[in-house]
């Protein structure tokens, strides 16, 4: 994950970088409110074809069940990034976890 946020350092102009993986030490009344907050303080009316916002998370999401193809952390994600007017092309998510490309992949079917 290191050399992944280097390189994308690199290549981007980082509005900023902001770890996802606190939403689960959150009760659950305080984590749509966590993820709108911290959204809108990186909102920008405008932002450049060169900048993102990168997000991280190495804990993993949560499934309501097995049969759940989308964790609960990233719909929400997706719902505040919709709800803030963050277009997703401007959206990075660095995980270590090889589910959560498919997963958030389905979140942004479903919401966007």
């Amino acid at each position: 994950m290191k050399q992944t946020l280097e390189d994308l350092r690199s290549r981007y102009s980082i509005v900023a970088e902001i770890d996802l993986d606190p939403w689960h030490d959150l009760d659950e009344h305080k984590k749509k409110q966590w993820l709108r907050t911290m959204l809108q303080n990186v909102h920008q009316d405008v932002y450049s074809d060169n900048q993102r916002l990168i997000f991280t998370l190495t804990r993993g999401d949560v499934y309501t069940d097995e049969y759940s193809q989308t964790g609960s952390l990233l719909l929400e994600f997706q719902r505040r990034l919709n709800e803030i007017d963050i277009s997703n092309f401007f959206v990075i998510l660095v995980t270590n976890d090889t589910t959560i490309p498919d997963s958030y992949a389905q979140a942004r079917q479903q919401i966007s």
